[in-house]
């Protein structure tokens, strides 16, 4: 994946194999065929699952979790792994994942991989053929990710666990533990996808619909102060609980009803938020007049300028999670100028 350009330059050369009696794939260094039974099942279990036939499917979600080796400075807590290392934790990670261990517990504590604040640890959507624009910093053609990685998603059954092997060529970042989420999963993932779990979260999309159904103003700049409930992440300080999507939803509606009854905004953002603390922008409408004080509304996530832009001064607001315009989670935002 292109994202991997920057991070993976010091990538050792390294191998696919496995335990079967066939040729290893193209541009593979051999490796010694004394391994585990983990490994010699993990790197059976990813050949076999390649020679797959193809599913005729026009997007898929994924959720992987990736050991990398030859890394250098992706963390304190990623190391570089000799290849051998990486190979025998992959496999591991794979038969805990298979036997139900939490799979967003593993990703945040083992992968190297790239994770999007605000989504599920390590899941992305893949599109076949050509993307249409708007979809988010999880969503993207397929073709953009590893080759082994996207063949092995359109071959893998809906809650399918599957393995990829490190190879030069098509997967040249590392090893991959890959599920495939179900539908189910991915309707979850947005709680409005449901019916309203209380009164106050019915309130919180209401209200949220509302305000977008406003013309906006045509200011040149708007200046506002938000609350951050996040998804999937904590605050900048690491202080604040991660959240489920039901759980920031219901968080939200908390903090927006108390908003609405005329606390103190400020004294909210304090108790409430998951961005850094004032959570003040000041926003312009032409791009050309950004800088270090100021920012060009099109480059805030979209429902942030949408919402800033139809507020009065002095006015609160709410924009619910979307994956293409909200993608951190909910922000109740106050305009100030």
């Amino acid at each position: 994946m292109k994202r991997w350009l920057t991070l993976l330059l010091g990538l050792l050369v390294a191998a696919c194999g496995s335990g079967f009696n066939h040729p290893p794939p193209p541009n593979a260094t051999p490796r010694p065929d004394s391994v585990s039974a983990e490994v010699k099942s993990f790197r059976d279990d990813a050949v076999l699952l390649q020679a797959r036939t193809e599913l005729e499917l026009e997007r898929v979600t994924i959720q992987y979790l990736m050991v990398a080796t030859g890394v250098i400075g992706i963390s304190v807590d990623k190391p570089d792994l000799p290849l051998a290392e990486a190979e025998r934790l992959a496999a591991e990670l794979y038969v805990r994942t298979k036997a139900g261990e939490d799979f967003d517990k593993l990703v945040l504590t083992h992968s190297y991989g790239h994770l999007v604040q605000g989504q599920r640890p390590g899941t992305f959507t893949l599109l076949r053929g050509e993307l249409p624009p708007g979809l988010g910093p999880a969503t993207f053609q397929r073709e953009m990710e590893e080759p082994a990685v996207w063949r092995a998603a359109w071959r893998l059954q809906p809650g399918e666990i599957g393995a990829v092997e490190k190879h030069e060529k098509d997967a040249n970042s590392g090893y991959y533990v890959i599920r495939r989420l179900t539908d189910e999963e991915i309707r979850k993932d947005n709680p409005a996808n449901f019916p309203p779990a209380d009164d106050a979260v019915k309130t919180l999309r209401e209200d949220a619909a509302e305000l977008m159904q406003r013309p906006e103003h045509g200011a040149a700049r708007v200046k506002v102060q938000h609350l951050l409930i996040a998804r999937y992440m904590s605050d900048p300080e690491g202080r604040r609980q991660r959240l489920s999507p039901a759980e920031a939803e219901a968080l939200a509606a908390k903090a927006w009803a108390r908003a609405k009854a005329g606390e103190s905004f400020d004294a909210l953002v304090k108790e409430f938020t998951y961005d850094q603390y004032p959570g003040t922008y000041l926003m312009v409408a032409d791009k050309q007049q950004a800088n270090q004080f100021q920012f060009a509304r099109e480059g805030m996530i979209p429902s942030f300028g949408d919402a800033a832009w139809r507020l009065e001064v002095n006015e609160v607001g709410v924009i619910l999670y979307d994956s293409a315009k909200s993608w951190y989670g909910y922000h109740i935002i106050k305009r100030i100028e």
